[in-house]
């Protein structure tokens, strides 16, 4: 959640492909674990 979130809810994964978003956040979600935007290195 940021100050440039409208919406916050959780969804199915069958309805993500339905939703509204930047191809950066699908690539986010599209992975087997979601990218936080640390690398394993890092605590």
């Amino acid at each position: 959640m940021s100050d440039e979130s409208t919406e916050l809810r959780f969804v199915a994964p069958g309805e993500l492909a339905a939703l509204p978003m930047h191809r950066t956040q699908r690539l986010m979600i599209g992975r087997e674990r979601p990218w936080t935007g640390r690398h394993k290195s890092q605590p």
